[in-house]
Order: C-alpha cells, then structure tokens, then sequence
C-alpha cells in the first residue's frame, strides 16, 4: 500500500527534529536503498551572490536553487512505522514523519524553473484567499 499523500504530525514543528533537505535530480536512480547523501552530495553557495548552488553527481557539474517550503505549508517524508506485532488492522497505517526544510532543485547546465510543486502551492495560497472570510 502506498503512504497517504499528506500527513499532519505535531512531530513535524518541533525544534528539536531538524527538517531534511530533498534533491530532486536531473536523472534517474535504479538505487533504492540508504545513501549517504550528505556525505557525497556536497552543496556550495554560488560566489557571485546569486541564489545559485553547484554541486557534482557522479562527476558531472550540476546548477540548482534552493527552494524554501512556502509559507503555511508543510511536507514530510513518510516512512512506515516500526511494527510492534501487536497492533490491529486500524493500526497498520501509521508512519513516522520527518519535515522537509527545503528542495534542491538541480539542472545540468542551469536551475530547473517553476516545478509542480510550487504551482500546487500557489494554488493552496489562492484557495486560501478566495475562501478567507
């Protein structure tokens, strides 16, 4: 079964658990397992003062910006939680959630623009002052 597509955890406001960072990348990956990400994916700043951000996968130069979740919105990653045996049928679909404080979006030759997910939050912000009463 698939995670639902939203969650909403208290978790996920706590300064104690730091938000994640997601990359989303120009190519594929057949790779599904952990991956040291923060160890190999090494992000810089662009020395220019742009909002720009370099980084090299797999030797290859990638160019990418660092989106910041939209205000009043929230995102997290699922990951089924730990079974204990004793649950019932109610209880199989809980999740751990993790925030997200950012995505990467990286470009071969330059940033990705205007991906699906900033559309859908632009239409969360009009839904919310169309109906604001």
């Amino acid at each position: 079964q698939s995670p639902p597509a939203a969650v909403h955890s208290t978790e996920m406001s706590t300064p104690s658990a730091p938000g994640l960072n997601i990359h989303s990348l120009p190519c594929t990956v057949e790779h599904t397992g952990k991956a040291r990400v923060s160890t190999y994916l090494l992000v810089s700043e662009d020395e220019t003062g742009s909002k720009l951000v370099h980084t090299t996968f797999r030797g290859r130069h990638l160019v990418g910006t660092r989106a910041a979740m939209p205000a009043g919105c929230e995102a997290a990653v699922l990951k089924p939680a730990i079974s204990t045996g004793t649950e019932s049928a109610a209880d199989e679909r809980q999740y751990q959630a993790k925030p997200v404080e950012s995505i990467f979006l990286w470009g071969a030759d330059f940033p990705r623009s205007s991906p699906a997910w900033q559309s859908a939050a632009a239409w969360v912000a009009a839904a919310r002052v169309i109906h604001a009463e």
